[in-house]
């Protein structure tokens, strides 16, 4: 049995390219708006992808979700994302 070839990766996306993007659409006060409430659920959400990611039936998106909770719960991450919308 073939097994199908591993997804091609997007290419990733710079935090000064998205605070670049959110300012150029004048989305920048919103988006700091929304990373002040969404900052103490990120960790949380991180961590339910952890759970979920064990009952995925691809490995790709197992490695997606793992990427994804890492970077949820990267506290410096918001902190940098919110000084450069500042």
């Amino acid at each position: 049995m073939n097994q199908a070839p591993p997804p091609q990766r997007e290419p990733t996306v710079s935090l000064e390219q998205v605070a670049h993007y959110l300012r150029d659409k004048g989305l920048a006060t919103p988006a700091l708006i929304l990373l002040g409430i969404g900052r103490p659920l990120g960790l949380v959400a991180g961590q339910s992808l952890v759970l979920l990611q064990p009952l995925l039936p691809h490995q790709g998106w197992q490695a997606e979700i793992g990427r994804m909770a890492a970077a949820l719960g990267d506290e410096a991450a918001w902190t940098r994302l919110e000084n450069l919308l500042r």
